[in-house]
């Protein structure tokens, strides 16, 4: 393959890498993070793609300004081949240092989520916690103000009982019809009371 045939025009002339827009949601990724983190590669795609095209123009040049030492230096491409060798370890380079970045960063991003993951689960058991104790104290409350209330209410009706055997005991000598003792029951808790 010659040195022309190494980039395509397409590729030479490619249009210049569009900033990316990225949308927000909830709990994603922060959006000033993203943008400062695409722009730094975008700079640096930018950067490699340059010095690509200076490459590519010094390649040019050496093959316009030695074409008579060509027949005589043997492989013509063996004084580029050096340069073109430190542009390719340099790209390479580059790829594998941004590799370690995204991983780094999907690393910190993971440990993030999952502290974020543990901290929401702790609240949401604290939570749970509280508003169980709240209901219970709640119906603990509501309890013994029903039971005060039955007591009241069992009093009440103690009274009204006394009263009427009261009453009855009153009315006993004028009902006692030809002398024959009647007896009146009133129940209360299963007791008979003549």
């Amino acid at each position: 393959m010659s040195p022309d045939e190494m980039w395509t025009d397409s590729e030479r002339e490619a249009d210049p890498i569009p900033e990316p827009t990225f949308g927000t949601v909830r709990r994603g990724y922060d959006p000033d993070e993203v943008s400062t983190y695409v722009k730094t590669m975008t700079t640096r795609v930018r950067s490699l793609e340059h010095r690509a095209a200076e490459l590519e123009s010094e390649l040019k040049q050496a093959r316009h300004l030695a074409p008579e030492d060509a027949g005589s230096a043997g492989d013509p491409y063996a004084a580029i081949s050096g340069r073109m060798a430190d542009a390719v370890r340099a790209f390479d380079q580059d790829v594998e240092q941004m590799r370690g970045e995204a991983e780094a960063e999907a690393k910190r991003i993971l440990d993030e989520a999952r502290a974020d993951a543990d901290r929401i689960r702790v609240e949401a058991r604290s939570t749970a916690e509280k508003t169980l104790k709240e209901s219970r104290a709640r119906a603990d409350a509501r309890l013994s103000e029903l039971e005060s209330r039955r007591r009241s209410l069992m009093n009440d009706l103690r009274t009204v009982r006394e009263r009427m055997l009261e009453s009855v005991s009153s009315l006993d000598p004028i009902l006692n019809v030809e002398g024959a003792a009647q007896k009146v029951v009133i129940p209360e808790e299963g007791i008979r009371t003549p």
